[in-house]
């Protein structure tokens, strides 16, 4: 049977026949119908599909529930990428979006280390051509910068998995026998962890915007199942990192005023909700964790969607240019308003149900007050957001294009399915297979859930002046971009030296065995 990411990956190839768009967009939009039907029929905890490789058995059709209910929203999210961005995506960028979401998806149902890491290669692969662009600058320093970290990541997760394989002789993924160390620091990256996080505000602030829509709803999210389904702790650890996250990401955010890196670093916070369900050992918050990336894919390419429909009709994303837009962009308005209320946690919202069964799941004080206390910032973050965007009179920038039907109809749409499974947790339970475990419309669970949003508004007047928007620049070289530019300059200075001519290579060859033979008797 075949793996629900394949029918996408023959759609690229079969694009290439094809100059025409409205048949690269049928052949997208037939593929990932397909990859739907597949998730949505196919036997869970079954291998379907099996290949050798040298001695190895190959494992390319596993159906579990996480990995069915993730793959759904991942083809859900994509079909809604090709409505918002119909006047947007070019050629080029539909074979590659066939290609990165196809690897995205069929990543979720291998059972063994070589085919994820070649999935996982190639989400990275795909990611770096549908950013580079030769003519310009920026988009190729952006493109460089992003592959130089993730091939770091991904020489790490195959390090650990080439140790993992001497030792146990296998290649079935479950949690590693050896070399864990290897495998963390590589999901690190892909996640976006506090300390490896740099990428990700770099990558999704600076591309175009239709861009960072699809883009940030995979590469981290991908990272997450890796995580769920590699690293196994006895300890909770991974939890109390995930507060971590969680917390950091506000700091990072809330004195930013570029909209699409306020988005990028609550990226990072969100994620921490994530590492702290599927950290603790109790099947309602793993449940918790795994829903909440679920929701985080729509609620997130929402917020995305927003900015870049603002930038569209204005020419601005930084707040210290935005005002007044509420009446102007009145669709845009209401997606902002949805999907601040979803990702702060507000009851009849969808980031509520997922953030409650996290809670429910908690056995400490300490993570349940942190969880509290990252939702008044993530509140506070995204009231500001509403506030300079759409609200604050200081400024009255001109709608310089109307949005497209599609962008419009796009944000409706993704808008209208996340209240529609806010409002149907029974639905949700099914899906994940679990007895009720939560009275999600309790007094004590509604005032858990508004109390982070209404300390925010409180709060909100009194620290305007601290977080109020100033200039900033997009673009700025750091550490990470440095190093990676030293590498790349090294072997540019590497590749003088091979000329092609035969007597300097014959030359650099007998002046090694001369070395080699001066050593060898030196030590005899």
């Amino acid at each position: 049977m075949l793996n629900p990411g394949f029918p996408l990956i023959f759609a690229a190839l079969l694009c290439f026949f094809f100059k025409s768009r409205k048949i690269r967009y049928l052949f997208t939009f037939g593929a990932l119908i397909i990859s739907l039907v597949l998730m949505l029929t196919l036997p869970r905890n079954k291998i379907l599909a099996a290949a050798s490789f040298l001695d190895m058995e190959l494992i390319l059709n596993y159906i579990s529930l996480s990995s069915r209910n993730i793959g759904i929203i991942f083809s859900l999210f994509a079909l809604l990428v090709l409505i918002y961005g119909y006047r947007l995506l070019s050629l080029a960028s539909l074979n590659l979006l066939n290609i990165f979401v196809g690897s995205s998806i069929a990543i979720l149902f291998v059972g063994d280390f070589i085919s994820f890491f070649f999935f996982w290669e190639l989400i990275t692969v795909a990611a770096f051509f549908l950013v580079y662009d030769k003519m310009k600058e920026k988009l190729r320093y952006i493109a460089e910068y992003y592959i130089i970290i993730h091939v770091l990541g991904g020489l790490s997760l195959l390090f650990g998995i080439i140790l993992n394989y001497n030792y146990t002789g296998n290649i079935i993924l479950t949690p590693p026998e050896a070399g864990l160390v290897f495998f963390i620091f590589g999901i690190a990256i892909k996640i976006g962890f506090l300390g490896f996080h740099a990428w990700i505000p770099k990558t999704y602030a600076a591309i175009p915007f239709q861009l960072a829509v699809l883009m940030a709803a995979y590469t981290s999210k991908v990272g997450v199942y890796a995580l769920y389904r590699i690293v196994e702790l006895e300890t909770n650890l991974i939890a109390y990192l995930g507060l971590l996250n969680a917390l950091g990401g506000i700091l990072l955010a809330i004195f930013h005023s570029h909209l699409r890196i306020i988005i990028s670093y609550s990226i990072i916070s969100q994620i921490g909700y994530m590492l702290v369900g599927i950290g603790l050992t109790n099947n309602i918050a793993v449940t918790g964790g795994i829903f909440h990336l679920i929701n985080h894919i729509l609620y997130k390419g929402l917020l995305f969607m927003m900015a870049g429909t603002i930038f569209y009709s204005t020419g601005f994303e930084n707040l210290t240019d935005l005002g007044n837009l509420w009446k102007k962009t009145p669709v845009t308005f209401l997606a902002g308003i949805i999907a601040t209320l979803s990702i702060a946690g507000f009851p009849f919202f969808n980031g509520y149900l997922s953030k409650a069964l996290i809670k429910a799941g908690l056995d400490s004080q300490l993570l349940y007050y942190g969880l509290q206390l990252a939702g008044v910032g993530t509140s506070l973050i995204f009231i500001k957001v509403l506030y300079f965007a759409f609200l604050c009179k200081n400024n009255n920038p001109d709608i310089i294009k109307i949005p497209p039907l599609s962008m419009r109809l796009g944000m409706l749409l993704i808008s209208a399915f996340m209240m529609l499974t806010a409002w149907n947790p029974a639905g949700i339970e099914r899906l994940f297979q679990i007895t009720p475990a939560v009275d999600y419309f309790s007094g004590s669970s509604i005032f858990s859930g508004i109390m982070p949003f209404l300390i925010a508004l409180l709060l909100f007047p009194l620290l305007k002046k601290y977080i109020s928007p100033h200039p900033e620049k997009v673009f700025q070289r750091d550490f990470f971009m440095k190093l990676g530019y030293s590498f790349i300059n090294l072997d540019k200075k590497i590749s003088r030296i091979h000329s092609g001519d035969l007597i300097r290579y014959l030359s650099w060859s007998l002046l090694a065995l001369l070395i080699l033979l001066m050593v060898f008797l030196l030590a005899g």
